[in-house]
């Protein structure tokens, strides 16, 4: 099995409203309900998750696994191919988080930045934006497209 890129070296960011309330980003990928990322509020226009692997890499796709209706209803997807270079509009999405990148990029850092929010749930509560995994598929070994696997 492939692990790529290592998931250790991942580092995350998001708006820190009141770091008392926010999760640490680095709880998106500990893959599970139990360990997750959530801002603990309203989502709002503007709000970002930024996902950085440590090192360039070709990425074919993005997914980000949430809990029920706990994401954005309209999202936008930027991404930076080095930590110099400025971030690229990908695109602009709906539902769930899963982004196909076609054709594969080269990147370094992905982030996704809510253009229309989730007011409510299903219950009629409002809903905070929640990731408990992120998954890749990027371009490993002979060139062979792989999904990271979370390590054990």
């Amino acid at each position: 099995m492939i692990f790529f890129p290592t998931r250790k070296k991942w580092n995350g960011d998001c708006p820190h409203d009141n770091p008392d309330v926010c999760l640490p980003p680095r709880e998106a990928w500990t893959g599970g309900p139990q360990n997750r990322w959530s801002q603990m509020r309203k989502m709002k226009k503007g709000d970002f998750f930024s996902l950085h692997i440590g090192k360039p890499r070709v990425i074919s796709r993005v997914e980000a696994r949430t809990e029920d209706v706990r994401y954005p209803l309209r999202y936008k997807v930027d991404i930076q191919e080095d930590y110099n270079s400025p971030w690229v509009v990908v695109g602009e999405y709906g539902g769930p988080i899963d982004v196909p990148l076609n054709p594969p990029r080269k990147l370094v850092a992905i982030r996704f930045m809510i253009t229309e929010p989730r007011v409510k749930g299903p219950h009629g509560r409002p809903v905070s934006w929640c990731i408990y995994d992120l998954l890749l598929t990027g371009k490993g070994i002979f060139g062979k497209f792989k999904r990271v696997i979370p390590e054990e």
